[in-house]
């Protein structure tokens, strides 16, 4: 089990053999695919680690007005 998976980049093709996460009436994608355009999983990694902290600190005290620049 995991409580957070995200596709940043890559071959996704192997989901096509397997029912992911169990959830049948859904394609997998990327946010490379979405996206139309690449992304380092380090930088994503990296920033993803620093949204989640902020959460679990509470330390952002009113929502984002503007969109994170990856």
């Amino acid at each position: 089990m995991h409580g957070f998976a995200l596709n940043v980049c890559g071959d996704l093709s192997p989901f096509d053999q397997i029912v992911p996460c169990g959830i049948s009436n859904v394609a997998m994608t990327s946010m490379e695919k979405e996206a139309g355009r690449t992304f380092s999983v380090a930088k994503i990694a990296t920033t993803v680690e620093a949204l989640a902290l902020e959460r679990i600190l509470d330390l952002r005290a009113a929502p984002a007005t503007k969109p994170i620049n990856i």
